[in-house]
């Protein structure tokens, strides 16, 4: 798998997120409508088709979902697949839906620019472009026993889940999502359903980032997990983690407007 020419901070990414949000969202950046209508932003705004399809991940893979570019298609200019074998999981849990949308939205804004031009990772000009699965442990730290025990159940009813990934040339991973094309789509989805500005603003009513009941709240606000609020408040250092599960609020005074 080719390596990224350019390496994107996590801050440029932020930055590509928030442009969305300047261009497509009411509110923009600073003030947006929350929750961020993230169906609306891939359906319409950027024209995915969104198609509940069969994806089988290869040993060792879990995929939700997947981008696949249509330039042939007039109404459409990529369909977006979420994988039917985990629908009732993506159902029950919305806010996994929600950051695997962003999560490949962020291929299209990135990636198939950077993909198409540099790294061929996402390339128009193939009959079937292929489908990058997304490695388990990628996920493994998000989920909790019990909802892992729901995506193995769902996986197993598909009796093709664990057939062998099909080599592409003499790259037997080419079929994968690279550790960093993954934390960079992540970051992207998070930035995304979690701007800044409302999140640094609901801070500012005196909520300590560091409590458990902030990271409810703020979750049921942005309708995202409790784990994406905590990565999402230690990205941006106003806490760290000094044991599991256990947070401590870092932020200084005055810093990113306090």
């Amino acid at each position: 798998m080719p390596k990224p020419i350019k390496f994107l901070t996590n801050e440029e990414i932020e930055e590509r997120a928030a442009e969305v949000l300047d261009a497509h969202v009411e509110g923009g950046r600073a003030k947006p409508v929350l929750p961020i209508d993230i169906d609306t932003l891939t359906e319409c705004s950027f024209r995915f088709r969104v198609s509940w399809e069969p994806i089988t991940d290869p040993p060792g893979c879990r995929t939700y979902g997947a981008l696949i570019p249509t330039p042939e298609s007039k109404s459409s200019v990529a369909k977006l697949i979420l994988n039917v074998n985990f629908r009732d999981f993506l159902t029950e849990h919305v806010e996994v839906e929600r950051l695997t949308r962003g999560h490949e939205l962020c291929h299209w804004i990135i990636h198939v620019d950077e993909g198409m031009l540099k790294s061929g990772n996402l390339p128009f000009d193939c009959a079937e472009p292929p489908v990058r699965f997304h490695r388990a442990q990628y996920a493994e730290k998000e989920l909790s026993a019990e909802k892992k025990n729901r995506l193995a159940h769902f996986a197993l009813q598909d009796e093709r889940a664990y057939r062998a990934l099909k080599r592409q040339g003499s790259d037997p991973e080419g079929c994968i999502e690279p550790a960093w094309m993954h934390r960079q789509a992540e970051h992207f989805s998070a930035c995304l359903l979690v701007p800044r500005s409302p999140l640094l603003d609901f801070l500012k009513n005196g909520a300590d980032p560091a409590f458990y009941g902030t990271h409810v709240r703020l979750a049921e606000k942005f309708k995202v997990s409790k784990q994406v609020i905590q990565i999402r408040l230690k990205k941006l250092d106003l806490i760290e983690e000094y044991g599991p599960g256990k947070f401590r609020n870092i932020r200084s005074s005055g810093r990113f407007g306090f």
